[in-house]
């Protein structure tokens, strides 16, 4: 029971902060670099939908300062879905950059 309670309160707590994030970049428009993590099993691919977003995305996220694409693909996959994979086990398909 307790441990629903912080589940729900953590997910609130995530809510809350992305819209508050969100309206800061709003007025900033900071240009940020990140990585999306395609991951496929068969002809399927994994999509996620995080607590705080209205929509289904693969995972991703934005580097952290001084590090590279590479790290930030496997923290974000294991942060997002709890899958941990070694960086030479991943393929390098693109990159991004944009502004928020």
């Amino acid at each position: 029971m307790m441990a629903n309670l912080t589940n729900k309160l953590s997910r609130v707590a995530y809510k809350l902060a992305y819209r508050a994030i969100l309206c800061v970049w709003f007025f900033t428009r900071p240009t940020v670099t990140g990585v999306y993590v395609a991951i496929w099993y068969g002809n399927k691919i994994l999509i996620i939908k995080n607590s705080y977003r209205k929509h289904y995305t693969i995972p991703c996220g934005r580097l952290n300062r001084g590090e590279k694409p590479e790290e930030a693909a496997v923290r974000e996959l294991y942060e997002e879905v709890n899958i941990r994979v070694n960086g030479s086990q991943l393929a390098f398909a693109g990159e991004y950059t944009g502004k928020y």
